[in-house]
């Protein structure tokens, strides 16, 4: 009796192997090309030819950076390969892009910059890349002091449309304690943090 149920015992451990080795097996990739794509970065990333310079709209200043301030990572630039189905985000000292899934058509890879040490902005890349509906986006300004005469919550978002070459108001969920703007992203493009002179 004993050598019968542990046969029995040993059937259904094979059969579950079986079962969990089919199961995994439909969980990898099933699109080569994709994944080609993704172990494969861009070795020349895009990075769009602006006419014109960061300068912020009229009547509107860059905050200052703060001398004191030192960020545990400082990095110009990040990238991150986005599965269209499966979404993802990608983050660039305390900035960043949270894409849902199904929001681009395409595999592909995205990438933040941070052109300036001297003058807050964003350029976000593939440059034109729009999105199915609204996606969420963050620019930090941890370490940097309003423009003279204002405070942190002046701080608006801007956009750079290269079409009409003009800048075009965001203005943005200002989170003082986090030291951050969040705001709505439809396409990727150049973003700025600005707060109107005084």
């Amino acid at each position: 009796m004993a050598a019968k149920q542990w046969m029995v015992s040993c059937v259904l451990v094979v059969l579950g192997m079986a079962a969990l080795m089919v199961g995994c097996s439909q969980m990898g990739p099933t699109d080569s090309s994709t994944s080609d794509l993704a172990m494969n970065p861009p070795q020349n990333p895009p990075r769009h030819d602006y006419v014109e310079p960061a300068a912020p709209p009229p009547g509107y200043a860059y905050p200052t950076r703060n001398p004191n301030y030192h960020r545990v990572d400082d990095i110009p630039s990040a990238s991150a390969f986005i599965v269209a189905s499966l979404g993802g985000e990608c983050w660039l000292n305390g900035s960043g892009v949270v894409i849902q899934p199904n929001a681009i058509s395409s595999d592909q890879w995205i990438f933040l910059y941070e052109p300036s040490e001297n003058e807050l902005y964003m350029e976000f890349e593939n440059h034109g890349l729009v999105f199915d509906g609204a996606q969420y986006a963050r620019i930090s300004y941890a370490g940097w002091n309003p423009p003279q005469g204002t405070s942190q919550e002046d701080l608006v978002v801007w956009y750079w449309n290269a079409e009409e070459l003009t800048w075009e108001y965001i203005g943005g969920n200002n989170n003082v304690s986090g030291q951050y703007i969040e705001f709505d992203i439809y396409h990727f493009s150049r973003y700025i943090v600005a707060g109107p002179r005084m």
